[in-house]
């Protein structure tokens, strides 16, 4: 296949390789850890970046007293809600949940992540849930991030990997 100047011109015995390929791309995603249940009223609102880039479809959810439904999930449970909002994010379709794991000494989280492969997934999340963290949060706002999204790229590196690296 035919290159282009610039690669002719790079020394690739001594330059740096590019980031590693990965052929399908990974899924952003965070985690809320929760040490005792929010109050009532409080919000976390998940963002997602849609395909065309451009728009951001936020998913917000709200405590309530006792009802999961909709977009309102109860704050009960011995996992301090973490449940029923794992279930409402599951019936939005626009993320995927782990189970709820339990830290011990009252502590829980649970892990969202994107259904969107790549860098589009690293989107924020807002909260003020108290009692609740997200990574990335900057107390004594909950906001945090979704991270680790990386885009499909082996198309783009595999012939640095397959021939240019040193064996």
């Amino acid at each position: 296949a035919a290159r282009g100047i610039n690669e002719m011109l790079y020394d690739w015995q001594r330059g740096h390789a590019p980031t590693l390929p990965h052929a399908t791309g990974i899924a952003a995603s965070t985690t809320i850890t929760a040490t005792s249940a929010p109050a009532i009223g409080e919000k976390i609102t998940l963002r997602q970046l849609l395909a065309d880039g451009s728009t951001i479809a936020a998913f917000t959810f709200t405590v309530t007293a006792g009802t999961t439904g909709g977009n309102n999930f109860a704050r009960t449970g011995v996992d301090h809600g973490l449940t029923n909002l794992k279930t409402i994010i599951d019936i939005a379709g626009a993320f995927t949940t782990s189970a709820v794991e339990n830290l011990g000494s009252g502590n829980y989280r649970l892990t969202v992540t994107q259904n969107t492969v790549g860098t589009l997934g690293n989107t924020g999340v807002v909260s003020n849930c108290s009692n609740w963290t997200v990574p990335g949060a900057t107390p004594p706002v909950n906001n945090g991030v979704f991270s680790g999204g990386v885009d499909k790229n082996q198309e783009d590196n595999c012939f640095w990997w397959n021939k240019r690296a040193l064996r």
